[in-house]
This record gives structure tokens, sequence and C-alpha cells, in this order.
């Protein structure tokens, strides 16, 4: 997530930071805030996925853990 939004020489750039999407600035500095306000991924099969908004950034009330599954359902 981190690196997709901030770092231009990042595979996953042009998709994530290169369109803008941004990190909520007190999960770039504190892994603790960051599982604080998302929890822990309940299963290696889970990963983020920015619900309800797919356009919008990594934010408290626009991030989830999901299903590959609901990712899919999930797109922009």
């Amino acid at each position: 997530m981190k690196l997709s939004c901030s770092n231009h020489r990042d595979l996953n750039w042009p998709r994530y930071g290169g369109q803008g999407i941004k990190v909520h600035p007190p999960w770039k500095k504190s892994f603790r805030r960051f599982i604080a306000d998302v929890g822990r991924r309940p299963t290696k099969k889970h990963s983020l996925d920015r619900f309800p908004d797919p356009y919008g950034n990594y934010e408290p009330g626009n991030v989830r853990w999901a299903t590959r599954r609901q990712q899919r359902l999930n797109r922009r």
C-alpha cells in the first residue's frame, strides 16, 4: 500500500500513486495506528481493498480486508 502510493519506481505506482491515491498520513508513520484502525489480516487469503469507494484513498472508512472474490466485485 505505502510503496504503491508513494514510490514512483514501484511497479504498481501507475495504478495507485500515479493516479493520485494517497495513504492516510498517520498510517504512513505508524503500522500500529494502521492495525488499530483496520485490524490484523484475518487470513493469508485476505488483502487490502479500498471499499466502499474503489477510487478513494487508503483511509479510515474506506479500507477493509477482502477475499479475492470481494476484490473482484469491487472493481473501478
